[in-house]
């Protein structure tokens, strides 16, 4: 059983405090037909997580039925290009596992999530900020294989002395990413994930019945969207913890208009 490092403690802590990781009691997930999940298989946490599930769908009144997809590493695996395992094609394998899954059992709703400590992770040297990443750049794979689909992010943390679920939503990761992350954790990452781009916005200001706009230039911190599958930055993660002959893997996350 892993021991949960201190940078990982440190930055649920800070997402946490942040409001970036929320209690998934809170958040109604449509299990009416059971759910299509995809975590890591880790034996140590494979009870806890799966009683998480099994209280949520009671408490939503959903089905007791819950498809397994599971692999090491958990979602991070759909990332384009995964540097868990380079030397297979991970990311159409398990997006073609759930287009059966759907199929064969017509489930709509599909559950992405990483954990930490994960031994997987670690041993290719990635912490809970760079796992949550992978599975964010990850996730537009996913909307592509059915966009009515409802995909769910969660992240399961074990502190040692209690075990929790929290639910991660990509619009507030991505709002924490520029106003904190980026700060905090971009040296992790050769290329910034998100990177700063400029953004025009358009402002509504009423007087009685008459309406003006206002237009104003936002240059900075603005994401650019990942969920459309198709040309945009790449990023590349940083191996700290890994030696200089380990190959540099270049991620696409790509641009999109969706902020789920």
């Amino acid at each position: 059983m892993g021991v949960l490092s201190s940078f990982d403690r440190e930055a649920v802590s800070t997402l946490r405090s942040a409001g970036v990781l929320e209690e998934v009691d809170a958040h109604a997930i449509d299990m009416t037909n059971g759910v299509i999940v995809v975590r890591c298989p880790d034996c140590d946490q494979r009870s806890d997580a799966e009683r998480h599930d099994q209280v949520l769908a009671t408490a939503n009144g959903g089905r007791d039925r819950f498809h397994l997809l599971p692999h090491h590493g958990g979602a991070a695996v759909a990332a384009p290009g995964s540097p868990l395992y380079p030397e297979f094609d991970l990311p159409g394998y398990l997006g073609l596992q759930i287009r059966e899954a759907e199929g064969l059992k017509s489930i709509k709703t599909v559950l992405l999530e990483v954990h930490a400590p994960c031994g997987k992770g670690e041993a290719s040297g990635f912490n809970i900020v760079q796992l949550i990443t992978l599975m964010f750049l990850g996730k537009p794979n996913i909307r592509a294989i059915d966009p009515t689909n409802e995909i769910v992010c969660r992240v399961h943390i074990d502190y040692g002395d209690r075990k929790r679920t929290y639910f991660v939503s990509r619009a507030k990761w991505m709002a924490f990413w520029n106003q904190r992350g980026r700060e905090l954790w971009g040296h992790l990452f050769e290329v910034d994930p998100y990177p700063p781009t400029s953004l025009r916005v358009a402002t509504v200001r009423r007087s009685g019945d008459r309406a003006s706009v206002e237009e104003e230039d936002l240059h900075g911190p603005t994401p650019i969207p990942m969920d459309e599958a198709s040309e945009g930055a790449m990023a590349v993660l940083a191996a700290s913890r890994r030696g200089p002959s380990d190959t540099q893997l270049a991620l696409e996350a790509s641009r999109g208009p969706r902020t789920d």
